[in-house]
């Protein structure tokens, strides 16, 4: 770009002046035209339009004018704390790509900033029968209102957590993502459905999510800013084997209730928490269920099956790794088309029907009910995961850091002339 001014510049500063705007990154070679051109203006010295014209022009084109960075708002509303903890995870990785986010909970959010948001991202959970958690009550009650505006130039997700054995399974989640819509909103990805093994898939639907942002809003001409990319770190997710210390039975007798403390030896683990924290347990279910439904389907217990890319046995599978002692919709759902039964069918599609079918019903009265021949290959493929259960923790670790204390109430009932 230097050739055109040979008759004006000598050799050697032509050859300085290279030197200097070769060395200069994009960024400084923006602010030299414009400080050179300030120059020309206030007298400073004078310097022929036409060269800072071409430092301009040539300076890369992504780089002449700074670019929009990606605002993008994340809102969660939770009630144990998984919609959270999500968010947050998803805050990290978009900042590592770049993205400017805002975090914020339901219950703290303005809701009448809604109308401005340009990209957003939200994690509710369902609590309850198909209820929004109560830090999301009166987003939702907005939303849903009078007052809700029209939000024609907003991109959005929706991540909705629940548990399918519930019928209204992530239905806040539903309810939200259908309202965005109607209200002019653009979905970015379909509702994203985290039942309580979420963890298994969270990396992979987070970086999924990440990209329909990204090129979303490339294609709109706004850009990630790659200098603030920096590693992602990978949550261990590994268990921790704790000692159960004491187990101390707090009713009285002659109590119809069975409500127990239970305390477990942290000292050597790299557990911490904080007040309203929880504890995820994995319990193991009963052995003698699990031979009745094995000797039920005339499976043998040594049997071999492949779970997640393991061989284990299916009396294993049946004792730690699958759901036995609850029938979600979804799992009855896959029992009928292998059983080829209508009354089932019939079942499913009654919501008052279905929920009183499944209340309270496992695995062995669904066998019972419905004989059906299965191999532990299939058994195995029918069942959903067994999932940690989820305990408020009632210890302050302030006071006692080597311990972790939970509550647990023990639910016992008859049904179909067997003890539950």
């Amino acid at each position: 770009m230097f050739e055109a001014f040979k008759n004006i510049f000598t050799e050697e500063q032509i050859k300085a002046a290279k030197e200097l705007y070769n060395g200069l990154s994009a960024e400084q070679q923006m602010w030299m035209a414009g400080y050179l051109a300030g120059f020309n203006h206030s007298g400073g010295f004078l310097m022929n339009s036409a060269l800072t014209h071409k430092v301009s022009d040539n300076t890369p084109k992504d780089s002449r004018q700074p670019q929009t960075a990606i605002d993008l708002t994340i809102l969660y509303g939770t009630h144990t704390g998984n919609s959270k903890l999500i968010a947050e995870k998803f805050a990290f990785i978009a900042k590592a790509q770049g993205i400017q986010t805002s975090l914020s909970s339901l219950s703290d959010y303005q809701n009448r900033k809604l109308k401005e948001e340009k990209n957003l991202l939200l994690i509710v959970s369902t609590h309850g029968e198909g209820e929004p958690p109560a830090a999301a009550e009166d987003f939702y009650a907005y939303l849903f209102g009078k007052k809700a505006p029209q939000i024609k130039g907003l991109n959005f997700a929706v991540i909705g957590l629940g548990d399918s054995s519930y019928i209204h399974y992530c239905q806040t989640g539903k309810d939200i993502f259908n309202q965005l819509k109607t209200l002019g909103a653009k979905p970015l990805h379909d509702l994203i459905e985290l039942d309580v093994d979420f963890n298994d898939k969270l990396d992979h639907t987070l970086s999924e999510l990440i990209q329909k942002y990204t090129s979303s809003n490339e294609a709109s001409g706004v850009r990630t800013n790659p200098e603030l990319k920096e590693p992602i770190q990978e949550d261990t997710k590994q268990w921790t084997k704790a000692e159960v210390l004491e187990k101390i039975l707090l009713n009285g007798k002659g109590s119809e209730k069975e409500t127990y403390h239970f305390e477990f030896d942290i000292e050597d683990t790299n557990l911490t928490y904080q007040p309203g924290d929880a504890l995820e347990v994995i319990a193991e279910n009963n052995k003698t269920l699990v031979e009745a439904i094995l000797n039920k389907l005339e499976i043998k217990e040594n049997e071999l099956i492949e779970l997640d890319g393991e061989s284990i046995t299916i009396y294993k599978a049946l004792i730690s790794k699958l759901e036995i002692t609850t029938i979600t919709p979804q799992v009855l759902k896959k029992f009928a088309e292998y059983a080829k039964n209508e009354e089932l069918h019939g079942i499913l599609q009654d919501a008052n029907r279905l929920k009183d079918f499944l209340y309270g019903i496992d695995l062995l009265d669904l066998l019972n009910t419905y004989p059906i021949e299965l191999t532990a290959d299939t058994l195995g493929s029918l069942l959903r995961k067994l999932p940690a259960r989820l305990y408020s923790i009632s210890s302050s670790y302030d006071y006692n850091p080597d311990e972790v204390h939970i509550t647990v109430s023990k639910v016992s009932y008859s049904l179909n002339d067997r003890e539950h």
